[in-house]
C-alpha cells in the first residue's frame, strides 16, 4: 500500500477492573522555591531530570512531570518520601492540598479541573515512608505540574532523587489501545475519508464516541469537530468509516488528531498524525519521462523511489543503487526505497515541473546522510532528518527540506556521504504562492546580518576540562566567531574566587587546601602556571576579541556563593572574612549567600568591576544576577530601617518591603555605573553596562529593572530564569519596558535542559547523568517566538557556536525556514527494513 493511501485502525478496550501500568518518564523538575505570586499558569518547569534532593511542597515550590511526546492518558500519580516519616501521611499537603497544571509545551499551563481524589499512606513497598497518591485522574498532557501554595517553608515530603518522588500510573483497562492510525502525508480536496476499526469490551454494552478534528500548525481548528457514535453491541470488532470535507481548508501543515470518549466524555485514548494538505496531488515514479507539470499554489507532486533507473543519469556506468521494500507497521502499509550499496556514484534526477517550487526529500532512518544539489547553479550541501532533540531517530520515515528555487529545466543531484547509509524514499515538489516565491528570494540572499546573539563562557569549564591550558587555547576560544555578526563576547570572570590576575579578590585555587572535584584541581593548576608564566587569561581573550573585531565584555556572578561540600572550593577569601554578613532567612538562620545590605559586600563587588574595567580593555560589564537569588534577606540593617520607616515589622508581601531593598540595589547599580563612566572618559569611549535578571517579579528579589532602564543605567537586560530548561518565558513585559529608550532586550536562553555538573562520584565513574540541550532547532523556534514580542536578540547562556550566531542573525532566513523547513523537523513514521537488507559495505 502507497503513502497517498488513508486507513484508520484504533483497537479499544473500553472496560474492566483496574490495571496499574507504570509509565516510565523522561525527568522530575520544579520551579521555585519562588513567591506565591509567581503564577504557575505561566511559569515554566526547569531541571527536567534532577537527580539531587528535594523538599516538597517548600516555599511555594511546584514540581513537574515530563511525560515525553506522544503523552500518555494519566490516571494516578504517587509522590514518595524517602526523606521523612509521617506515619504514612503528609500534614502539610493535608491541609493545603494540591493544584494541578498540564502543559504541552512548558510554556503555558491550564488548571486541571478533572475528578482528583487526594490520600496517604505508608511508601515502604517503594523504599520510602510516607506516599501521596492522587488518583481518579484522566489527564493526557506531555507535562503535569503539581504546585502547592503554602505561607512558609514549611515542608513534610522529600527525596533525596527528585526523579524518583514522581511515579505515574495508568489503568490499561480505562484506557483504548491505539495500535494503529495510518492517514498519508499528502491528501488533497475534496475530502479525506477514514475508517476507524474499534475493539470493544466483551459484554458490548459500553457506548462512546470517535471524535476526529483538524487543526494546523498553531492549534487552530480548520474543521468543524467531528463525532461520530459507538453504539453499544455486543459485537466486539466494528468498523466506523467517516469523511472529512477538505474544500476549504487551506494548503499546508495540518494534524489529524482522533480519539475515543466514553459515555461520560473521559478520554480513553487518542493519537494524532502530522499531514500536508495540497490543493492538488500528483504521483508519479522519479525519473519516468513525461510532459512537464506546471507549477501552481498548494500542488504537491510526489515523485517515489525506487521509480525507472532509466531517467537518472549516474556519474559512473555501476551506480551500486538498489531497489527496497520496508515495511510502515503502525500503518500496515509499505514504501519502496532506494538504497546505497558499495561505492554508490551520484544520481542526477531531473525534475518535471516549471515554476517555482519547494523541493524536500524523503530519507529512511536517523543515520541517513547525503549529499543534495539543485542543479544547474544550486550550492551543495549535506542533509539528514532534521529533529528538535539533540537524539537522532532510529529507523524512521521522515523528510527534510533542500530548498526553494524556479525548477524550470532544473534537476537534483544526489551523492552519498562517506559511508553513511543512504536511503532514499521519494522527492515532494510543492509549488509555492506569489508570497512564499518573495519570502524565498529575500531568505536566499540574507546580506550579512545583523548582530542578534551574545556568546558567553562561564570562564571556569575550559579550565576544568583542560581545554584552555594554553594561550593559544584560549585565543582559539574567540577566534572561531571571526568574522560572524556576533553582538558580543561575555567572559565570565567568577564571582566569590576569579580566573583572572585580580590584586582584589581571590584566584581560584590559590587559596583552597583541597579541591573538591579533581576537575576544581586542574583548573587551579593551570591558572596558577599561566598566571606565573605571565599569561592573564582575561587580557588574552580581550585583546584577541580586539584583534578579531568582536566587542567583549566581562561578566560577574553577582552572588555567587556557595555552601556545602563546594564552598571551601569555590568562595574566596573575603567571603571566608565577612561571614557575619550573610543573609539572614525569616526564621533567623543563616543562608550561605552574602547579602547586599552590608556596604561591604557592595563595596567588594564594586572594586571587582573597578579593577576588571580600568585594568583591561573590556568594551563592557555584566551583571549576572542570575547566579544566584537572593540578594536581601530579613538582614538586620533592613530590619531596622524598615522599622524605622515604618514603625512596624517587614513582612514577605509587603510592597514597602520590596522597595525599600530595591532602592538600596538601585542606588548601588547607579555607582557602577557611574564607576563605568568615570573610567570611560580616560578611555575615550563609553563602557556599556548589562544585567541579567530573573523574569519572574525581579522586584521581589530586590530588582527594579524598570527603573534601570527608564534612568539610563543599562544598556541591555537579558531576563531569564534561574536554573536549567529557563528558556521558556514572557517575554512582553521586559518589551514594554524597554520600548522607546537606548536598552536592549536579549532575553537569557539556558543552553541546556536537563543535567547536572560533575560531581566527585561522577568523575568517578559511580554514577552517569543524563543531559539535553538546546538544538539549533529549537533556538530557531525560540528566537522567533521572543523577536516578536519585541527582542532585539538572544543571549544563549554557556552554549552557541558560530553557526548559531550565522543562523539567528537573518530573520529572513528564519522566517523561511519557519514556513518550508519546520512542518519537516520529527515529520517521522515507523519503518522497518527487511531483516535481510545489505547495508553499505564500501569495498574498495
Amino acid at each position: 500500500m502507497g503513502r497517498v493511501g488513508l486507513l484508520c485502525l484504533v483497537a479499544a478496550n473500553l472496560a474492566g477492573a483496574a490495571q496499574w501500568r507504570e509509565i516510565h518518564h523522561v525527568g522530575a523538575g520544579y520551579i521555585g522555591p519562588g513567591s506565591a505570586s509567581d503564577p504557575p499558569e505561566t511559569s515554566p518547569c526547569t531541571a527536567f531530570g534532577y537527580v539531587g534532593s528535594a523538599g516538597f511542597p517548600f516555599r511555594n515550590r511546584s514540581v513537574a512531570v515530563d511525560l515525553g511526546d506522544p503523552p500518555p492518558i494519566v490516571h494516578r500519580i504517587v509522590l514518595i518520601d524517602d526523606y521523612s516519616d509521617n506515619g504514612g501521611d503528609s500534614p502539610v499537603v493535608r491541609k493545603y492540598g494540591l493544584q494541578i497544571y498540564t502543559s504541552d509545551d512548558n510554556r503555558n499551563y491550564t488548571r486541571y479541573r478533572g475528578p482528583l481524589r487526594l490520600h496517604f499512606r505508608s511508601a515502604a513497598p517503594e523504599g520510602g515512608f510516607d506516599a501521596v497518591v492522587l488518583d481518579d485522574l484522566v489527564i493526557r498532557a506531555r507535562y503535569i505540574k503539581l504546585h502547592a501554595e503554602i505561607p512558609d517553608e514549611s515542608w513534610d515530603l522529600g527525596n533525596h532523587h527528585l526523579n524518583r518522588m514522581v511515579r505515574v500510573f495508568q489503568d490499561v483497562n480505562r484506557v483504548t489501545d491505539m495500535r494503529a492510525f495510518e492517514v498519508a502525508r499528502y491528501v488533497a480536496a475534496p475530502s479525506l475519508v477514514g475508517r476507524v476499526r474499534l475493539r470493544l469490551p466483551v459484554s458490548g454494552t459500553h457506548g462512546g464516541t470517535l471524535r476526529l478534528s483538524l487543526t494546523g500548525r498553531g492549534g487552530e481548528p480548520l474543521l468543524k469537530t467531528i463525532e461520530v457514535p459507538i453504539a453499544a453491541a455486543g459485537k466486539r470488532e466494528r468498523t466506523i468509516e467517516t469523511t472529512l470535507p477538505l474544500a476549504d481548508v487551506p494548503p499546508g501543515p495540518a494534524t489529524l488528531r482522533a480519539a475515543v470518549l466514553d459515555s461520560d466524555k473521559r478520554t480513553l485514548g487518542c493519537l494524532a498524525r502530522d499531514i500536508f494538505v495540497c490543493s492538488s496531488l500528483s504521483t508519479r515514479p522519479a525519473g519516468v519521462a513525461g510532459e512537464t507539470l506546471a507549477g501552481r499554489p498548494g500542488q504537491v507532486l510526489y515523485l517515489e523511489f525506487p521509480g525507472n533507473l532509466a531517467g537518472m543519469t549516474t556519474a559512473a556506468e555501476k551506480p551500486a543503487w538498489f531497489g527496497m521494500t520496508a515495511s510502515l507497521p503502525e500503518e500496515s502499509g509499505h514504501m519502496g526505497l532506494l538504497v546505497r550499496r558499495d561505492r554508490a556514484a551520484a544520481l542526477r534526477i531531473p525534475l518535471p515541473v516549471s515554476g517555482w517550487h519547494a523541493v524536500s526529500l524523503g530519507l529512511a532512518g536517523g543515520d541517513c546522510r547525503v549529499r543534495v544539489r539543485l542543479l544547474p547553479d544550486g550550492p551543495e550541501r549535506v542533509v539528514r532528518l532534521e529533529t528538535w532533540s539533540d537524539k537522532r531517530p532510529g529507523m524512521t520515515l521522515g523528510e527534510t527540506l533542500i530548498g526553494c528555487r524556479n525548477l524550470d529545466r532544473a534537476s537534483l543531484e544526489i551523492a552519498p556521504v562517506g559511508e553513511a547509509p543512504a536511503r532514499l524514499a521519494y522527492i515532494r515538489l510543492l509549488g509555492l504562492s506569489d508570497e512564499e516565491i518573495a519570502l524565498a528570494r529575500k531568505a536566499a540572499k540574507p546580506g550579512p546580518g545583523v548582530r542578534r546573539v551574545i556568546i558567553h563562557s562561564d570562564g571556569f569549564s575550559g579550565f576544568f576540562s583542560g581545554a584552555y591550558s594554553s594561550p593559544e587555547a584560549l585565543r582559539k576560544v574567540i577566534a572561531r566567531f571571526a568574522g560572524t555578526p556576533i553582538y558580543s563576547f561575555d567572559w565570565c570572570v567568577g564571582g566569590s574566587s576569579f580566573t583572572y590576575a585580580t590584586r582584589v579578590g581571590t584566584v581560584f585555587g590559590s587559596h583552597a587546601k583541597k579541591m573538591w572535584r579533581q576537575g576544581d584541581k586542574q583548573a587551579a593548576e593551570i591558572l596558577k602556571r599561566l598566571i606565573e608564566q605571565g599569561h592573564d587569561p582575561l587580557r588574552i581573550v580581550v585583546e584577541e576579541a580586539h584583534r578579531q573585531g568582536i566587542p567583549i565584555n566581562a561578566t560577574l556572578r553577582m552572588n555567587a556563593d556557595y555552601g556545602g561540600d563546594v564552598a571551601k572550593t569555590f568562595n574566596g577569601e573575603f567571603y571566608w572574612k565577612h561571614l557575619d554578613q550573610r543573609i539572614v532567612n525569616r526564621n533567623g538562620s543563616r543562608a550561605y549567600n552574602l547579602s547586599y545590605a552590608y556596604p561591604e559586600v557592595r563595596d567588594f563587588r564594586l572594586a571587582i568591576i573597578r579593577e576588571v574595567a580600568s585594568n583591561y580593555d573590556v568594551d563592557g560589564i555584566h551583571l549576572n544576577f542570575l547566579r544566584h537569588p537572593p540578594f536581601f534577606g530579613y538582614d538586620p540593617p533592613l530590619v531596622a530601617a524598615f522599622r524605622k520607616a515604618y514603625g512596624t515589622e517587614p513582612k514577605k508581601d509587603d510592597p514597602r518591603w520590596h522597595r525599600l531593598r530595591a532602592d538600596i540595589m538601585t542606588a548601588y547599580i547607579r555607582r557602577i555605573r557611574r564607576t563605568l563612566d568615570e573610567i570611560g572618559q580616560h578611555r575615550g569611549r563609553r563602557i556599556a553596562l548589562s544585567a541579567t535578571m530573573n523574569c519572574h517579579r525581579p522586584l521581589v528579589e530586590g530588582l527594579d529593572v524598570q527603573r534601570w532602564v527608564r534612568d539610563g543605567l543599562v544598556d541591555l537586560i537579558s531576563p531569564g530564569v534561574h536554573g536549567l530548561g529557563g528558556t521558556y518565558f514572557p517575554v512582553r513585559p521586559f518589551a514594554a519596558m524597554t520600548k522607546g529608550t537606548s536598552c536592549k532586550l536579549f532575553p537569557m536562553l539556558e543552553c541546556t535542559i536537563r543535567g547536572h555538573d560533575p560531581t566527585p562520584a561522577s568523575e568517578r565513574g559511580e554514577v552517569h547523568y543524563e543531559s539535553e540541550h538546546m538544538t539549533l532547532n529549537r533556538f530557531r523556534r525560540r528566537f522567533l517566538e521572543v523577536y516578536r514580542e519585541g527582542a532585539q536578540g538572544v543571549y544563549p547562556f554557556n552554549g552557541g557556536d558560530p553557526e548559531l550566531v550565522r543562523t539567528l542573525s537573518h530573520v529572513d532566513a528564519l522566517l523561511a525556514w519557519e514556513r518550508f523547513a519546520e512542518p519537516l523537523v520529527n515529520w517521522f513514521a515507523p519503518l522497518s527494513l527487511p531483516a535481510s537488507a545489505p547495508g553499505p559495505t564500501n569495498r574498495k
